[in-house]
């Protein structure tokens, strides 16, 4: 009823800001909690529904359950493997439109330069960003500090308090940090199933070095030269054997990576692949910046 979509955008609802919203303009969801999104609501109203997904389906099939596969216009995913799962897996509306849009190379992390740095083993710190709270992840760090020299595993942490640019930008910029960084799934235990963590692609655009455990061979594929794979039982070697190398070689190796991620994933090419220039505003002869992502100049997206 108009009184409920009155209420529902009114100046105390977390979607206020949608009141200004006209028809025909497009809503981007991104990330997890999407159930409480009025998809069906938002689409009577004439807004286009996009959620962009970003949970490992292999480990996470709750997944399925999410509102967006049946009510919205769009599903988005990072992942291939992810696009593939959420296919054979989930009960999904015929009528909703799967797009496979990988998190591109992130010009403004340019700002938050993982520079790699000399390793003082009593003071430089390899980290896992992210909880070990989720699945089985604390018996696959076991795994890592049982296979890790002594004087390792005193360098290896764990942080998850990281939620936004400055946050990251302070963190990058600490003397401690070596600039390596370890990457170990919410399915850890089943490797060879699971997609990249979306945080991957925000390291290699800082520069940072990064140690992964196996993933899906598609995966595998898509980042071959940009991430250590490696089994956890090698992750202490491969720390080891950075750790021993030249500083300037290091740098290189990581700037190398970082050049190499921004040609791969660009995210024009990614927006092109996806069909999705005319929603953004970017015409195919619309001229590249050499410092910076292409110019948007649709008005009306509403992430």
């Amino acid at each position: 009823s108009s009184r409920g979509l009155n209420s529902l955008f009114g100046p105390k609802s977390p979607f206020k800001f949608m009141a200004k919203m006209k028809k025909g303009d497009v809503f981007v969801w991104v990330g997890y909690r999407s159930n409480f999104i009025p998809w069906k609501l938002f689409r009577e109203k004439g807004f286009y529904t996009i959620h962009y997904q970003l949970e490992p389906v292999a480990w996470r099939p709750i997944v399925c359950r999410s509102f967006s596969l049946r009510e919205a216009d769009e599903v988005w995913d990072y992942s291939i493997t992810n696009v593939n799962a959420t296919r054979n897996k989930c009960r999904t509306a015929n009528e909703t439109k799967y797009r496979h849009i990988s998190p591109g190379y992130q010009y403004h992390a340019y700002k938050a330069n993982l520079s790699q740095k000399e390793a003082d083993i009593l003071k430089s710190k390899i980290y896992f960003l992210g909880t070990l709270g989720q699945g089985k992840r604390n018996e696959c760090w076991n795994t890592i500090m049982n296979n890790t020299r002594q004087d390792i595993q005193g360098m290896l942490s764990t942080k998850y308090d990281i939620w936004s640019m400055p946050l990251f930008q302070r963190f990058s910029e600490n003397s401690t940090n070596s600039g390596i960084l370890l990457n170990i799934h919410k399915g850890c235990m089943e490797p060879s199933i699971q997609a990249i963590e979306p945080r991957v692609s925000f390291l290699l655009s800082a520069g940072a070095m990064v140690i992964s455990q196996p993933c899906h061979p598609l995966e595998q594929k898509a980042y071959a030269g940009l991430v250590d794979f490696i089994p956890l039982q090698q992750f202490g070697r491969r720390i080891d054997a950075l750790l021993r190398m030249p500083l300037a070689k290091r740098q290189t190796l990581a700037n190398s990576r970082r050049k190499l991620f921004k040609e791969r994933f660009d995210p024009y090419e990614i927006i092109k692949r996806a069909g999705l220039l005319d929603m953004f505003g970017i015409g195919n002869q619309t001229k590249r910046l050499n410092n910076g992502p292409p110019p948007c100049t649709a008005p009306r997206v509403i992430c």
